[in-house]
């Protein structure tokens, strides 16, 4: 795992790669109802590697490309605030 986030750091400029666990945990969920109840009963049980922070239509192509090319499946989410992928060895 740690080969790929190495990978996507150097696809991206600095800052769009986080593993930060503030940012895991916040992408651990979405507003979908049953997400919620299971956040509320403490189950959360998708705790993504990574979490990705493209800027432009360019990035999500790379970021698309590079995952198709090796293989890692990635989450996409949105919000008003900013889009992400999430990243998740399997």
């Amino acid at each position: 795992m740690k080969d790929w986030i190495d990978d996507l750091n150097n696809l991206l400029p600095k800052g769009r790669v986080s593993v930060s666990q503030e940012d895991i945990l916040d992408h651990s969920h979405d507003a979908w109802s049953v997400s919620i109840k299971t956040r509320q009963q403490g189950k959360d049980d998708f705790f993504p590697d990574v979490i990705v922070y493209p800027q432009s239509e360019k990035e999500v192509s790379t970021l698309l490309a590079w995952a198709s090319e090796s293989k890692v499946p990635l989450t996409p989410q949105a919000n008003p605030k900013f889009s992400s992928f999430t990243f998740r060895a399997l």
